[in-house]
């Protein structure tokens, strides 16, 4: 199984949570940490060194 870290963050931008284990999929992974977030908090998941959903995946905004 693939090892995943979810980063919970509070409304500072700051982790307020890291939690790392083995998840069945990337699909259980954001599973979990939406389950952590709690009513839309904001999280990241990471597999390896790959952000696989978060705050660290959006675009960059357009240059002005």
């Amino acid at each position: 199984m693939p090892e995943y870290e979810i980063r919970i963050f509070k409304s500072e931008g700051f982790p307020t949570l890291i939690s790392c284990g083995s998840q069945l999929s990337d699909l259980h992974a954001i599973r979990s940490a939406r389950k952590m977030a709690q009513r839309g908090g904001s999280f990241e998941v990471w597999r390896g060194p790959e952000c696989i959903t978060g705050l660290a995946r959006l675009p960059e905004p357009p240059a002005a």
